[in-house]
């Protein structure tokens, strides 16, 4: 009391600090966690086929029946030696996503240049031979085919960053300057380190894998990454929950998807169409190019080129390995 002597005394330093409020953690309800998986339907007397809930499309339709598309909140690592299809599977899933759905991606590619992913989009958008279009030599009527299509392509909202600095922090102070972005991208993360590449170097490679699952799951978008090997041990390391490795065969590919914690789901063999940059499915129904142009010369023959993906059909099967799809 004031004038006993007894006043309780301050600590040292003034009057004691106010705790912060606390922020509550984000916990979400059974019913929220399974409106993520399964599709709701309104009760009624009538019998309904409800249809499962799909990602994005990776523009390879045996892959998105395996991976149920590409999933918000998921990081896939798409791991192979260089030339067996990595760098093709991440431009496959932009260019579907961005020319086919309209969606907005971001492509980081790290020791590549933005004239490297537009003519592998180009070339297996139209299609047209991609040396020939690399080397200038298209034919009259493959030149006015991309000319007609030049406005169409470049109004697709996919943005590239092909900087030297490219890194995974980079890369996140990007998400929030693209409004409605539907996917990330990364093209390639490099073994062999390279002082000029930041995403290089076994231990980069470990602290960029672990920075994009973070990436994925903070602001709730999927995120592809190429990964140039197909160590295991190295793949192990990384503990991914989702690791496609590719192994390639002359035309065929072999993908091998697998969960951390589940294993291997599926073995997939897919078709390497080098000529137009581009992987397909093997069972595709052949369908003629915009132009048929001659073969070059030392040309490999390969099996008919495949249009832009039709939209994506849910599965209507479960199974460790896909089912296979009626021709389209």
């Amino acid at each position: 009391m004031p004038g006993t002597g007894h006043e309780p005394a301050l600590p040292a330093g003034g009057p004691p600090a106010i705790a912060a409020p606390r922020t509550p953690r984000r916990l979400a309800a059974l019913a929220q966690a399974l409106d993520t998986v399964l599709p709701t339907t309104a009760p009624t007397n009538k019998t309904t086929t409800p249809t499962p809930l799909m990602g994005l499309s990776t523009g390879i339709r045996a892959l998105d029946d395996v991976l149920g598309g590409l999933q918000p909140g998921r990081f896939y690592l798409v791991a192979a030696v260089p030339g067996a299809g990595s760098s093709l599977i991440a431009a496959a899933a932009a260019r579907t996503s961005a020319l086919d759905q309209h969606q907005p991606v971001l492509y980081a590619a790290s020791g590549l240049t933005r004239a490297d992913i537009a003519a592998r989009i180009v070339a297996a958008h139209l299609p047209v031979d991609y040396r020939r279009l690399r080397a200038g030599r298209l034919t009259p009527t493959e030149q006015d085919d991309t000319a007609a299509l030049h406005h169409h392509l470049a109004q697709a909202p996919l943005y590239i960053d092909d900087g030297t600095d490219l890194t995974t922090d980079a890369i996140a102070e990007s998400v929030p300057d693209l409004p409605g972005l539907a996917l990330v991208v990364v093209d390639r993360l490099q073994t062999t380190e390279d002082p000029r590449l930041p995403l290089s170097g076994p231990a980069q490679i470990t602290d960029a894998a672990q920075a994009l699952a973070h990436l994925a799951r903070t602001h709730e978008l999927p995120v592809l990454a190429a990964v140039d090997t197909d160590d295991p041990h190295l793949i192990a390391a990384l503990s991914l929950d989702i690791t496609i490795t590719l192994t390639r065969d002359a035309d065929q590919i072999h993908a091998t998807v697998t969960e951390r914690d589940l294993g291997p789901q599926a073995t997939l063999t897919l078709h390497a169409d080098l000529a137009h940059a581009r992987i397909t499915d093997p069972y595709a129904s052949p369908l003629t190019p915009t132009s048929a142009p001659p073969t070059p010369p030392n040309t490999t023959p390969h099996s008919p080129a495949q249009t832009p993906q039709m939209p994506l059909q849910a599965p209507t099967t479960t199974a460790t390995s896909p089912p296979r799809p009626k021709p389209w």
